[in-house]
């Protein structure tokens, strides 16, 4: 009996949890998008709600750079959500933008 419980504490258990994202804005409508297209950047703003804040200049500013893998969608979904009206979740890796532009997005759904 000891033995299962052992194994359950020590092996099971660590491996059921999960890390929570380090920062989170939950069903929120983006506001304030902008593109600088020079530096690669898209940017939108949503209030955060929950997580660890990071030193970035403008709180509630997420980035989103133009050449990373998946962000054509990334961005299509926050025009999708600021011209439809709807919310939007957003995930973020707890990390700044080196450049300056908010926080960086890791992911995001739909509400």
């Amino acid at each position: 009996m000891i033995k299962k419980i052992l194994i359950f504490v020590f092996i099971i258990l660590p491996s059921m949890t999960v890390a929570a994202p380090a920062l989170q804005a939950v069903k929120q409508a983006p506001s304030s998008v902008h593109i600088f297209p020079q530096q690669g950047m898209f940017v939108f703003y949503a209030t955060i709600t929950s997580g660890t804040l990071p030193s970035c200049s403008g709180d509630n500013r997420w980035s989103i750079k133009t050449d990373k893998p998946g962000a054509k969608e990334l961005i299509s979904m926050i025009i999708a959500a600021r011209t439809s009206g709807r919310t939007v979740t957003v995930m973020g890796d707890g990390t700044c933008n080196p450049d300056g532009y908010g926080y960086q997005v890791s992911y995001m759904y739909y509400n």
